[in-house]
């Protein structure tokens, strides 16, 4: 190949080849690139490490190898070499980056010293940002996950956004299970008219733009000594704390703006609900829970107390492995716990008339812990501790006539989103789902008369008449309304306000306008669906589902879906039925919503196999056999080209053993009928909103169990 001369060179530095100093092996790159462009990587490195041995001071060289040993997962020698370039080039935007991958793959580094250097390498770029650093950010987010810092992810969440064009599937800003505080960039306070330090703040935005913020920290403090308690340059100081992951600094200055009187309440609440949702070990949204790990006597014994209660329910099956794994982790032990119990607040074995809904809620969770070498056995018992739930959590530590304590410093913890999220279980009927009018009726009680850290562990329909709780209450709220994995209807929240005596905040647009404006991203749950014009509710559909909002979702996609003027845009259409698919509680919703699918799809001439396996497997899932193995039958023969139907029934036949056929596509059909095939792994995948997991197996779903501080 020819050495195009004005290609940027490699060492990163956003200069041209012609006009780079450090290539002076023209010849040498040239030789490079051949033996990497004919995957001959180790080859590759080989002669670069001769070149590095004649020049060890070649960046080129450095860079090259850094980006190669980091695509053969040779970790310990990107390390060496991202260490070595960053010393050699400290400005450089490739190196910086390269060295914030290097801080990232290292367990012992922390998730602020990696955010640093990104953002110097970030600052360094020119024209472009090198391709490594959407990997460096990736690998950032994963380190903040780890370090449990997710609710100050938004800022990191936006850049990857904007450097991929998209939000992609492993993006934190499609997760339902992240707030929707956390996954923006948090509100910034207008400049007041007038404002002395108007001029110095200008300073401090272009800093920001460029990805200065240590820099942009330093003059806002500077501007903050000289005019104390500004909101605005406060607000600009939690951004940068945020986009530094400054986690206990950014949490005194959401405090701070929570209480400020130069911003209106509404603003008060949106800064007191950040702060408690970036709050270190997130301390104010925890709720009570009583934890016992003890020394039992026998685990027959245990085993034959917990069956004999009718309120307790066995969780079992190769699917609870992982579980019991992580609750052998928690306690130290490298065997799976033995058995793992769930508790209910009502008896599973009650009568329930027909046509009767009675729902039942998970309380506590007790984990046996089988004998070992060096260990007796054990049980966890971790329970929450509402009053209303103390009398069968008491039957329970009876039965289970607990021993010594274990010396232990379990990290166990509750906040209150988790526990209303907890499983429920219809009683009579354990397949079946709540309603999404059931989950309304069960958050209002939950939320109202539980117990929360911010409150001064009193519950919200208490905290509700002391005036000096009411700050922390519509902060509390406002990050309820954050918590968008909670799919109810659309007055609940609305009802939550009026029965606490409080108004809920309105938002006000104009219906002539196409582009919606909201003041916050909780804005998009509380504006009324149906005043909309279809630009503004399209719009708000497209936003909530790129930030996994999903009861704004689906509230929107309810909305679209009835709107006749709408109909044409399939492109849409198909996406608010595709997120429906991953929210709706009900089979029978859910078996129509694939059935009109299938239809939408095989009309655009887009493939249709996996609604095809969809409908099957909720068929079954229903009980519904033969119309299931109709489904399918009939798929193959509407469908015979298509590959993903295909290649799930080889795999299917495969499983029982059915050798692989001849004749065409009913042929195959018939095969698989005839095995009577059952519903495999691959049958339980479904459609969901893009990025996000399917949310009916979550709090509602076969899992019975609830795992506190997970």
């Amino acid at each position: 190949m020819t050495v195009d001369h004005y290609a940027p060179c490699p060492c990163g530095n956003g200069k041209k080849l012609k006009f780079c100093k450090c290539m002076d092996q023209p010849q040498e790159f040239e030789k490079i690139v051949k033996l990497i462009d004919g995957d001959q990587h180790l080859a590759a490195l080989d002669r670069i490490n001769q070149l590095l041995e004649k020049t060890p001071n070649a960046a080129w060289l450095l860079a090259i190898k850094g980006e190669l040993t980091l695509g053969m997962q040779e970790i310990e020698s990107f390390r060496e070499t991202a260490n070595r370039f960053n010393k050699l080039k400290p400005d450089n935007p490739l190196g910086l980056v390269m060295k914030s991958i290097a801080l990232a793959t290292d367990e012992d580094s922390k998730p602020s010293e990696v955010a640093r250097y990104l953002l110097e390498g970030l600052a360094e770029s020119r024209e472009t940002v090198h391709a490594l650093a959407v990997m460096a950010i990736r690998l950032l987010i994963q380190s903040m996950a780890v370090n449990g810092m997710m609710s100050m992810v938004g800022f990191w969440s936006e850049i990857m956004g904007a450097l991929t064009e998209q939000p992609e599937n492993d993006s934190p800003s499609v997760d339902p299970q992240i707030n929707l505080l956390a996954k923006t960039p948090v509100k910034l306070v207008d400049v007041p008219a007038g404002a002395e330090w108007g001029e110095r703040l200008a300073e401090v935005v272009s800093l920001t733009k460029t990805f200065r913020y240590a820099q942009a920290e330093t003059k806002l403090k500077a501007i903050l000594r000289d005019f104390p308690e500004q909101a605005t340059p406060l607000s600009h100081l939690l951004r940068a704390q945020l986009a530094l992951l400054d986690q206990a600094n950014a949490h005194k200055t959401a405090l701070q703006l929570s209480e400020s009187l130069d911003i209106s309440p509404e603003e008060r609440n949106y800064f007191r609900a950040v702060a408690f949702e970036i709050e270190p070990d997130s301390k104010s949204l925890q709720t009570k829970i009583s934890v016992n790990f003890c020394e039992v006597d026998s685990e027959d014994r245990i085993q034959q107390e917990m069956t004999a209660l009718n309120f307790v329910d066995t969780s079992d099956g190769p699917a609870l492995e992982d579980v019991r794994r992580y609750y052998a982790a928690l306690v130290g032990d490298e065997v799976p716990a033995k058995r793992i119990f769930s508790v209910f607040d009502k008896d599973l074995s009650v009568d329930v008339a027909e046509g009767e809904r009675v729902y039942s809620s998970v309380i506590a969770t007790v984990v046996l812990y089988g004998k070992q070498t060096d260990k007796p056995v054990r049980v966890l018992c971790v329970a929450n501790d509402l009053p209303k739930h103390r009398e069968k959590a008491e039957q329970v530590l009876a039965a289970l006539q607990l021993g010594a304590p274990v010396e232990s410093d379990l990290p166990l913890n509750s906040v209150y989103g988790e526990f209303l999220n907890r499983p429920h279980l219809l009683i009579g009927d354990p397949s079946s789902q709540l309603t999404i009018e059931e989950r309304g009726d069960r958050l209002i009680e939950d939320f109202l008369n539980m117990p929360i850290a911010a409150l001064d562990d009193k519950t919200p329909g208490e905290a509700a008449s002391e005036e000096r709780l009411r700050g922390n209450l519509l902060g509390l709220l406002y990050h309820l309304e954050g918590e968008q994995n909670i799919v109810v209807r659309a007055e609940v929240f609305d009802n939550i306000y009026k029965r606490l005596k409080l108004d809920r905040p309105t938002v006000e647009f104009d219906t002539k306008d196409e582009n919606l404006r909201l003041a916050t991203p909780l804005d998009m749950d509380r504006i009324p669906k149906t005043e909309l014009n279809d630009a503004q509710l399209q719009g708000l559909m497209i936003r909530a589902m790129g930030l996994g909002a999903s009861r704004a979702f689906y509230h929107s996609a309810v909305e679209f879906r009835t709107r006749d003027s709408l109909k044409g845009q399939v492109q849409l259409q198909v996406a608010a039925m595709s997120g429906l698919l991953s929210i709706l509680p009900s089979v029978d919703e859910r078996i129509a919503i694939c059935e009109e699918l299938e239809s939408t799809l095989a009309a655009a001439n887009s493939p249709v196999g996996r609604i095809v396996i969809q409908r099957m497997s909720l068929l079954q899932a229903a009980g519904r056999e033969q119309e299931a193995r109709a489904v399918l039958q009939e798929g193959v023969q509407k469908y015979p080209e298509d590959p993903y139907l295909m290649s799930f029934i080889q795999y299917a036949m495969q499983q029982q053993g059915v050798p692989a056929p001849g004749g065409g596509g009913d042929d195959l059909a018939a095969k698989m009928m005839m095995n009577g095939a059952q519903r495999s792994p691959a049958s339980d995948e479904g459609l969901v909103l893009p990025g996000s997991s399917d949310q009916s197996s979550s709090s509602d779903g076969d899992s019975k169990l609830w795992l506190p501080g997970q």
